[in-house]
């Protein structure tokens, strides 16, 4: 089914077998991203600490604010915002590291809007977005539930990469805490560089730069975790797509005329039935779209390509920073461009399978024709 429709009280009940020990399919939740009920509630371990909804939602809100003041600040008070965890003053950028800040909450805050609205609609009607891919690779259905060839080798890569890259995306992520700490708490450090007396610092101000430190390095963890899983599961469906899009473009190529049968079939499968097939995986990306993802590819390209353009900014253009921060600056710009460009170019691909079914469709409808077999494709979108 495109769109799972199933009562609220099933869900903590759903025991499925999976042939897999580590079940896949519930990160966007163990972070704080998703606040949908697990996809397997019987097996997902509890929220990661400190990644409560409520909370994200909180700090973000508090840095929004933050940043859309320090942005009217006057020149020369710059050096005081130090003391609430803004280093982008040391760094000699101000606005445009504010303004980037700005834009990775805008990313942070639109994502759990989505993730509120799609509560909504399973709370008033029943129905959770699709999860085709992940049942599918946790083994709770065979492929040939989903119109897939079993131990095909697209298939068995498709699952070894799922299984591979949620682990390394946890890891990621660990890897990157320390260093986002270790930025957020430059701040405390900058204060000694500006050799400030201790009547300009008084204990009040050091444990409101702290508190500000820790706030800014777990809230810019958060928005790297909400980025990164996000982009991960659309990899993750788009391949999933494929392999469908791959399988029924095989079957349409096996058929023969007049006898519309496929090879190595006892049974007529006409036509009519692959296009219905077509039909419904059209549905099912329909259905992906308007349920989370078409509005997610908004955000990414809206958010993303002004931060890119922003780092370009900042390396050519502003002679205030060091060179550290300037080749800092570079390659995280660089890495933003490498993944949009990675995003959409998986995006098309699937689009590009969507135009070649078409053009194959088109040569056996005229082949349908010249046998006196008329085809009428109906999809309903």
């Amino acid at each position: 089914m495109a769109v799972q429709k199933v009562k609220k009280k099933s869900l903590t009940h759903h025991n499925q077998k999976s042939s897999t020990s580590v079940f896949f399919g519930d990160e966007l939740y163990r972070i704080g991203a998703s606040l949908l009920p697990p996809l397997f509630p019987a097996v997902t371990r509890r929220r990661i600490r400190f990644h409560s909804p409520f909370l994200i939602l909180l700090l973000t809100g508090l840095f929004v604010t933050q940043g859309l003041i320090f942005l009217n600040v006057p020149t020369y008070l710059h050096r005081k915002l130090i003391w609430f965890g803004d280093i982008s003053v040391i760094i000699g950028a101000h606005v445009p590291f504010t303004a980037l800040e700005l834009t990775y909450d805008y990313i942070t805050a639109s994502i759990l809007f989505l993730s509120w609205r799609q509560k909504r609609e399973f709370e008033r009607f029943g129905t959770l977005p699709p999860q085709e891919h992940f049942l599918l690779v946790n083994g709770v259905h065979p492929p040939e539930h989903f119109g897939l060839e079993n131990r095909s080798q697209q298939l068995e890569a498709f699952i070894a990469f799922v299984r591979r890259s949620f682990p390394l995306c946890a890891l990621t992520t660990s890897v990157v805490l320390p260093v986002e700490v270790a930025t957020a708490f430059y701040a405390i450090f900058a204060i000694k560089m500006l050799s400030m007396s201790p009547e300009e610092a008084p204990l009040l101000l050091w444990i409101i730069t702290g508190v500000f430190s820790s706030s800014y390095a777990l809230k810019t963890h958060l928005a790297f975790s909400f980025l990164l899983y996000h982009i991960l599961h659309f990899y993750v469906i788009c391949g999933y797509l494929s392999l469908k899009f791959d399988r029924l473009f095989s079957s349409i190529s096996a058929l023969h005329f007049p006898s519309l049968k496929l090879p190595n079939s006892s049974s007529e499968e006409p036509k009519v039935f692959l296009l219905g097939r077509l039909s419904e995986l059209l549905v099912l990306i329909r259905s992906y779209n308007s349920s989370f993802w078409s509005a997610f590819i908004f955000l990414l390209w809206s958010s993303l390509t002004v931060n890119v353009a922003i780092f370009l900014y900042i390396v050519c253009y502003i002679e205030a920073i060091n060179r550290f921060n300037r080749v800092v600056s570079a390659l995280v710009g660089g890495l933003e461009f490498v993944a949009l460009s990675a995003f959409f170019m998986k995006a098309g691909e699937v689009n590009q399978k969507a135009v070649k079914i078409y053009k194959k469709l088109n040569g056996v409808v005229a082949r349908g024709l010249k046998f006196g077999v008329m085809i009428k494709l109906k999809v309903s979108l």
